[in-house]
């Protein structure tokens, strides 16, 4: 059973309704294997939150392909929340783990320096994936 809080914002004289994150352990869809999930793993144990990597279900890909939000991996089920893409899942992690800024101008200082890793990840993938498939 989720609470809701509702907090005063004195710089916008509105209201922010916030909600606590589930309770249950998260889990992540992705094998076991550096890559495109590191960033999400790096925060959760930054952040010392327990999850559960399930590697099963990534070894069955492309199976549930059409299940999944986009059709991509890695997916973070947390609770009734299914999250895909990397920033998203990258941000939500470290906000679980109590590592993301709340303040905005530092978070988005975070958010430029994680795009730019996320922009060389990118490069590397290329990279890897020319050498080793063709």
């Amino acid at each position: 059973d989720l609470l809701y809080q509702i907090n005063k914002d004195t710089k916008t004289c509105g209201y922010q309704v916030t909600m606590p994150f589930p309770t249950e352990k998260p889990r992540l869809i992705y094998w076991g294997v550096c890559g495109r999930a590191d960033f999400c793993q790096l925060a959760m144990y930054a952040g010392s939150v327990n999850y559960d990597l399930d590697t099963d279900k990534a070894n069955t890909w492309p199976s549930f392909k059409n299940e999944t939000p986009f059709g991509v991996l890695p997916v973070l089920v947390h609770g009734d929340l299914e999250l895909t893409q990397g920033g998203a899942v990258n941000r939500y992690c470290a906000k679980l783990g109590g590592i993301y800024p709340d303040d905005p101008v530092e978070a988005a200082k975070v958010d430029m320096i994680h795009d730019q890793c996320q922009d060389i990840f990118d490069k590397i993938f290329i990279v890897r994936t020319t050498l080793f498939v063709n």
